[in-house]
């Protein structure tokens, strides 16, 4: 609709979504996290309210900040310059005040900035998809080596200090995409779970030791993650990295933190919806 907005634009999504909730038996999807450009600052608290007037299941917004400064990696076209971080972060406050969670696909080099955010504000949920992905290098993505070791020491370095967020929870997920480096996606064969668990097991448990399983969460990654494997061996790659935990460390990967961080077993009340 050409007569839209521009920042309402992301709110026809979820009225799309929430319909295909109301017409499932169960009422699924439970949980929709949508789009709303934080860039705006002040400005984006229309379209949160578009959100929640659209949707009794409404959680929280995905605003990614993925850019690779060599250029070799495409970025998002709605990672915010140095000039825009400012109002961004006024956008960012917002979410507290609808509690409203915030999703971010970043890179490694990115990290600090995410820190920043979360403890500027402890009140909103602040979840790290795609383990905070260490990007590889042009050369290194071209030998199939996955990421340089600097990049692996910076990642390491300030996931460390992410974690110290109680607010702040990590997304084992986005591991098939192109940017990690292995080479997945330009194989002659599809790799088994056994290679994935192989080179993302490494990542997966060095996120669980920082945050703990009950701060950590499987996801898929899905279409984008297709590239280098299906989704069946994308998952039983996740189990067999975590076959040696606990029972309740499982749980807590596989099912409990998701419901927690994204309220799936509850009806969330927002500011603009009545008691």
């Amino acid at each position: 609709d050409k007569t839209v907005p521009e920042p309402m634009v992301p709110v026809g999504e979820t009225v799309f979504i929430q319909s295909v909730a109301d017409a499932d038996p169960d009422g699924w999807p439970n949980a929709i996290v949508g789009h709303a450009d934080l860039r705006l600052g002040s400005g984006v608290e229309q379209t949160l309210k578009g959100h929640l007037a659209a949707s009794k299941n409404f959680r929280g917004i995905r605003h990614a900040l993925s850019c690779d400064p060599s250029g070799f990696f495409s970025g998002t076209h709605v990672a915010p310059t140095p000039e825009e971080w400012l109002q961004f972060c006024q956008g960012f406050k917002l979410l507290g005040k609808y509690n409203l969670s915030f999703d971010c696909w970043l890179y490694h080099h990115q990290i600090p900035k995410l820190t920043e955010l979360a403890l500027g504000n402890p009140n909103v949920t602040v979840i790290c998809d795609h383990v905070g992905i260490p990007l590889a290098s042009e050369e290194s993505f071209e030998q199939c080596l996955g990421p340089t070791q600097d990049a692996l020491a910076d990642w390491r370095a300030s996931l460390k200090k992410l974690s110290k967020c109680p607010n702040v929870y990590m997304k084992l997920s986005g591991l098939g995409m192109a940017t990690l480096g292995f080479g997945f996606e330009r194989g002659l064969s599809a790799p088994s779970s056994d290679d994935l668990a192989r080179r993302w097991g490494p990542f997966v448990n060095e996120c669980i030791e920082a945050f703990g399983a009950e701060r950590c969460m499987f996801a898929s990654n899905f279409p984008v993650d297709k590239i280098s494997c299906s989704y069946n061996t994308c998952f039983n790659a996740f189990k067999k990295i975590v076959k040696d935990r606990k029972p309740e460390e499982k749980r807590l990967l596989f099912h409990d933190t998701a419901v927690a961080v994204y309220k799936l077993d509850q009806e969330t009340i927002h500011p603009l919806q009545p008691r």
